[in-house]
């Protein structure tokens, strides 16, 4: 018996390519589509609370339905009339890094198994090091968001005067 989460080559190679057009699609109409509106949970709870299935679904299929319902109950926080508050960018290439490194299960937490990445951080920090005009002395790292880039400020700045950590 096949493993079931296991696609062929091809149909990796169509999901792929479909998953791309829904992101291209998204972001080249997303001017011309509302910004989002407020959601109603138990609509949404029907929604999206199909019964768990007993057999496999087609891939692509599940793929379009879940972007179609996906896209229609979030507000858009990368649309250019969305002005509130910025979690993310929102950028292209960056989806495409993203999906680069989860599809080659890139683990950067130690430096035997994720020295490549872990360099590629290091020469991206000192590019941005030189372009903001920083000392040699100036490093930084790549963190998940807004959160944790806070967390890590707070945690440098308290080390900076002696407090460390507070546990």
């Amino acid at each position: 018996m096949d493993a079931p989460l296991r696609l062929s080559a091809e149909d990796m190679r169509g999901l792929g390519y479909r998953a791309v057009d829904q992101v291209i699609d998204h972001l080249a109409t997303l001017p011309e589509r509302p910004v989002g509106k407020p959601p109603d949970r138990a609509a949404l709870e029907s929604q999206f609370g199909a019964e768990f299935a007993d057999h496999p679904s087609d891939a692509i299929e599940v793929l379009e339905q879940a972007v179609r319902q996906v896209r229609e109950s979030i507000v858009h926080t990368d649309h250019p009339r969305f002005l509130a508050y910025i979690p993310g960018p929102g950028n292209y290439v960056g989806a495409v890094a993203d999906f680069i490194a989860a599809g080659l299960n890139v683990f950067a937490g130690q430096w035997l198994v994720g020295a490549g990445p872990a360099v590629i951080e290091r020469v991206t920090v000192d590019w941005l090091r030189r372009m903001c005009g920083l000392p040699g002395t100036a490093g930084g790292l790549f963190v998940s968001g807004g959160t944790m880039a806070t967390l890590v400020a707070i945690h440098a700045a308290r080390s900076r005067i002696g407090l460390g950590m507070v546990v």
